[in-house]
């Protein structure tokens, strides 16, 4: 998901439209609600420390899966990625936040893999 912001929004409403965008694709997978939370304050407070006195900002939101060595396991995983201009091809920092819930292995299967 890609989005522009302009300076006619406030920085906390700008965490917080991200903040809700996680929520739904974190629902939409199937997350349950505390997991996605923490995720989405850590990335909400971080958005809204980025954004203080800039007047456009250019974001992308992904929620993906990847491989937690530590507990063995695939979860999800949120990020959120600053862009210099609204191309989206020059990216100027990435956040990446585990939310430490598994995924399920009929999802994983879509993807070729599965959990040990």
């Amino acid at each position: 998901m890609y989005k522009t912001y302009g300076n006619g929004e406030t920085v906390g409403a700008i965490a917080t439209s991200v903040g809700i965008a996680f929520k739904q694709m974190g629902k939409a997978a199937g997350v349950p609600g505390h997991f996605i939370a923490v995720g989405v304050a850590a990335i909400s407070g971080w958005i809204k420390n980025q954004l203080e006195g800039r007047l456009v900002t250019y974001a992308e939101l992904r929620l993906g899966i990847s491989y937690n060595t530590y507990y063995g396991y695939y979860e999800y995983v949120e990020t959120v990625t600053h862009y210099s201009d609204g191309s989206f091809s020059k990216p100027k920092q990435t956040q990446y936040v585990q939310t430490g819930y598994k995924v399920p292995d009929d999802i994983l299967a879509r993807y070729g893999l599965k959990n040990p």
